[in-house]
């Protein structure tokens, strides 16, 4: 992953990293949340996206990473596969707080497109509109926008 995360930098290609420490039969032998922080503290000149950010530890990702600009949390997955779960409120508090680095896709195949319509649908009235519209298409078009520069 060093090596990874060192190139990506000199070459400024920037990195999406898996946050789930559970999509094998065996249990991971270290800490995911610690590992990604050494490895994103490699980088100078790069964004890394931590794709579903974290799923239940969702509120450890922000706290550590907060006040990390390059830096993004991604809910796709989380928002849908815990959408009926007490880590709704955590994703609610994070947009409602964190809303400029944070994006979500569908996780397509993995979940249905109607789950993002519920996601929406759940969230929408909780948050200010302009919050919901950052996290659904004006963060990643921003994202975009740097990238293609």
């Amino acid at each position: 992953f060093k090596k990874i995360f060192l190139l990506s930098d000199k070459y400024r290609i920037n990195i999406m990293f898996c946050t789930f420490d559970s999509f094998v039969a065996k249990s991971l032998h270290y800490n995911n949340l610690n590992l990604i922080s050494k490895l994103i503290n490699l980088t100078k000149n790069i964004k890394i996206i931590l794709m579903h950010s974290g799923g239940t530890k969702i509120l450890s990702y922000y706290e550590r990473f907060r006040f990390v600009d390059k830096v993004i949390l991604d809910l796709s997955y989380t928002a849908q596969h815990f959408s009926k779960t007490s880590v709704m409120k955590d994703i609610v508090f994070l947009i409602d707080n964190f809303d400029k680095r944070v994006i979500i896709g569908s996780d397509y195949p993995s979940k249905s497109l109607k789950y993002l319509n519920y996601f929406i649908n759940n969230v929408s009235n909780k948050i200010s509109q302009n919050k919901v519209k950052n996290v659904l298409k004006g963060n990643i078009n921003k994202l975009l926008n740097e990238i293609s520069k």
